[in-house]
């Protein structure tokens, strides 16, 4: 998603600004989704546009490789680990990507369930960050790592 706000050449610094913040308001869904200043009748920035809707043409379709999502989730979890539940932090094993166009990332974790709502949307937020995806709906999956029993070969 790219948000485009017109006639902004019939606006002070002061009114295109307030045009911006209610755009943010009425479209808070779209936090993540870029805004670009547009005036139809100069001209002034379609070069823009058109630049972020190919940024954002390539993040929607971009693949993280496994390695390098758990080198930036290992860093997550050190400067901001899951919070305590229960007297027990879920523990989270690993991420990996598993579409893309929109991008979706699985993350295997013990108890997720247990995750709270705020760091499931830290975690997106940094995925965000991290990896560009500025203007992409981007999902994350919490599943359990089902754990082997004694003597049970590895199986897929």
């Amino acid at each position: 998603i790219v948000i485009g706000l017109t006639k902004s050449d019939t606006l002070d610094k002061k009114a295109a600004e307030k045009a911006e913040e209610d755009a943010r308001d009425k479209l808070s869904f779209a936090q993540w989704a870029p805004i670009v200043r547009l005036s139809a009748k100069t001209g002034r920035g379609v070069d823009v546009l058109l630049r972020t809707v190919d940024q954002v043409g390539a993040a929607f379709s971009r693949r993280v490789g496994t390695g390098e999502l758990n080198r930036f989730f290992e860093e997550v979890l050190k400067t901001h680990p899951p919070p305590t539940s229960g007297g027990k932090a879920p523990r989270v094993y690993y991420v990996t990507q598993a579409e893309s166009a929109p991008p979706v990332f699985v993350v295997m974790a013990s108890d997720p369930e247990k995750l709270h709502f705020s760091y499931r949307r830290y975690v997106q937020n940094q995925l965000r960050k991290a990896f560009a995806f500025d203007g992409v709906p981007i999902k994350v999956h919490y599943k359990a790592r089902r754990r082997r029993e004694r003597g049970q070969p590895r199986g897929d």
